[in-house]
């Protein structure tokens, strides 16, 4: 991991802790890691979905802080509030498989891509920046 990489990961996460009603809604930093952090990071890179993310948030000014977005990610009944690492990963990618079987997709800088991806996006946009 580069040290500036390293740095912007902890500086993101102080901040998250200080945001009103976070640390009741996560007992470890595990948790919003995972959420925050698309499938799409891997295929497109952190300054895409970064820009990604800062289009949703553009788009949809009422899903443009941490705590709207975390609720709606975990708003999916088959997501319940305790789950952490791979499992909570898989339901993410259900959620997301699910979506675009649904037709629940927004398109974001030239993308398709599904409800859960591009909020996941917009909230990675807002805890590393």
């Amino acid at each position: 991991m580069q040290r500036r990489h390293f740095l912007k990961l902890t500086a993101s996460g102080s901040f998250v802790l200080s945001l009103p009603g976070i640390p009741g809604l996560f007992q470890d930093a595990s948790r919003l890691k995972t959420l925050a952090h698309p499938e799409l990071l891997t295929i497109l890179g952190s300054e895409q979905v970064w820009g990604i993310g800062l289009a949703y948030r553009d788009r949809f000014p009422r899903e443009n802080d941490p705590e709207t977005l975390i609720a709606a990610l975990m708003a999916d009944g088959e997501r319940p509030q305790d789950l952490t690492g791979s499992t909570l990963q898989s339901s993410l990618a259900r959620s997301t498989r699910n979506d675009f079987a649904n037709g629940h997709t927004v398109q974001v800088n030239g993308w398709m891509l599904a409800l859960t991806e591009a909020r996941q996006s917009a909230l990675y946009s807002l805890l590393y920046t």
